[in-house]
């Protein structure tokens, strides 16, 4: 069993005098998310018809751009700004390219923290995406996005308005 459990956490199989790394760091962080869906399920428990209707609403953003952009470019810009290392939702963003994921789960329209997209234009190579996000003050971005040579999203131009 340890043979196993040592390929599933180093990729490799165990040798003689290799040391074994250690689980600690990578823990955390997949708790804490785990621990903030468990909470919100508990909260919609308690309110099911909020939660109808939250549900509803990020089901008709996510419809909305999708309807406009496609899927793909939708999730693949939510990928980029997950990766920006001072922007609050990205802790809801980081498996945005997964399509195993709903796309409307990424929309928070009105349950703090909120993640809202207010404006969406692509032409191109170039991404302008207005969002608004926070938690009792929001806070709107216009944020640019531009294609780089291996043809991957990047930050071009941030402007962040309180």
């Amino acid at each position: 069993m340890e043979f196993a459990a040592t390929i599933i956490r180093t990729g490799k199989p165990h040798l003689p005098g290799r040391k074994i790394p250690p689980m600690e760091p990578f823990l955390p962080s997949p708790d804490r998310h785990a621990r903030s869906l468990i909470a919100e399920m508990e909260e919609e428990r308690l309110n099911p018809a909020a939660a109808l209707v939250d549900h509803l609403r990020n089901r008709r953003a996510a419809a909305k751009w999708t309807r406009r952009h496609g899927q793909r470019l939708v999730r693949e810009t939510f990928a980029a700004l997950a990766e920006l290392d001072d922007f609050p939702p990205s802790a809801h963003l980081w498996n945005a390219l997964h399509p195993d994921v709903p796309l409307h789960c990424f929309f928070r329209t009105k349950r703090d923290p909120v993640f809202r997209v207010l404006k969406f234009d692509y032409d191109g190579h170039v991404i302008t995406i207005h969002v608004e996000h926070g938690r009792s003050s929001l806070v709107t971005e216009a944020i640019e996005l531009k294609r780089d040579l291996q043809h991957r999203l990047g930050l071009h131009r941030r402007h962040r308005q309180v």
